[in-house]
């Protein structure tokens, strides 16, 4: 019930805990619990029963449907939010789920986002820092993720980003700047692959802070329709495999920054191959 909810949206549980949302029911608002798993004792949050998934409406003036802030060992799966006022305007930073680590200092493990379907989010926006899936570390404190994976889920009509990651930790260095710390703090073992991404304002995906990040078996459909850029590109990466995508409707006005596939500024040793790219304006991007 919408009671249970608001009872248990800012609880903090406990490792191996298991959160389960009734299929069929809909709340209104931020699920935003407290509490970390361990490596062998996850927390886990998803549907159970017969009938429709359960849907968070953010109703435009929530962060996000969920938010995990500075947590770790989380699972979630099967769940369906949206986040908008139903306008067409601009209603701010807003994600459909969002995961944020502030100056934590270390890293954070395990992040699991599986078969969500993440719907109108926002109005009728461009921007990079919002969307639909997203996980970012902010503070001046470094730290990094490990072991990420958003897999097999739906994102449609999204204000911003369809799926992305960002962190002011981590850099591709070179030779004349060797003692630059942020060349340690690059995320590890993230996998993005098997997501249905349609209709975002901006780019479908963006990948950034990441070594021998996969982002594969990904349909990114009509992206950037209310800012240019490129359907999916990388930003300081390392090893990055871009394979096995779909991409197509990056059509309009904005000229070059209208490719499906883009390897941005500060990426290195980085694999765009296997893809399949049609009804765009340009097959790829800019290589920076």
């Amino acid at each position: 019930s919408q009671a249970d909810f608001d009872f248990y949206k800012e609880a903090e549980f406990q490792p191996g805990d298991t959160i389960l949302f009734k299929r069929g029911a809909t709340f209104h608002g931020m699920f935003s619990p407290r509490g970390s798993g361990t490596e062998n004792a996850f927390i886990c949050l998803k549907a159970y029963g017969e009938g429709q998934r359960p849907i968070i409406h953010a109703l435009g003036k929530n962060t996000a449907g969920i938010f995990l802030k500075n947590v770790e060992f989380w699972e979630i799966d099967g769940i369906e939010i949206t986040n908008t006022n139903g306008t067409d305007a601009d209603q701010g930073t807003l994600f459909g789920i969002y995961v944020l680590a502030r100056d934590t200092g270390r890293t954070r493990h395990h992040i699991y986002i599986t078969n969500c379907y993440i719907h109108d989010v926002n109005g009728k926006v461009g921007g990079k820092g919002r969307g639909g899936i997203h996980v970012h570390i902010e503070g001046e404190k470094p730290a990094r993720f490990h072991d990420v994976r958003i897999v097999g889920n739906r994102i449609e009509r999204i204000g911003g980003v369809g799926i992305g990651n960002n962190s002011p930790h981590a850099k591709v260095v070179f030779d004349t700047e060797a003692e630059d710390r942020r060349a340690d703090y690059f995320w590890t073992k993230v996998y993005v692959a098997g997501n249905f991404i349609d209709h975002t304002g901006r780019n479908s995906i963006i990948a950034r802070v990441s070594e021998d990040a996969v982002y594969e078996y990904n349909t990114l459909a009509n992206s950037s329709r209310y800012s240019t850029g490129h359907s999916i590109f990388c930003f300081n990466t390392r090893g990055i495999k871009i394979q096995y995508n779909e991409v197509y409707g990056n059509v309009g006005e904005g000229g070059t920054d209208r490719g499906a596939f883009d390897a941005d500024y500060h990426c290195t040793h980085t694999y765009i191959q296997y893809n399949y790219s049609h009804d765009n304006l340009w097959f790829c991007g800019i290589m920076k």
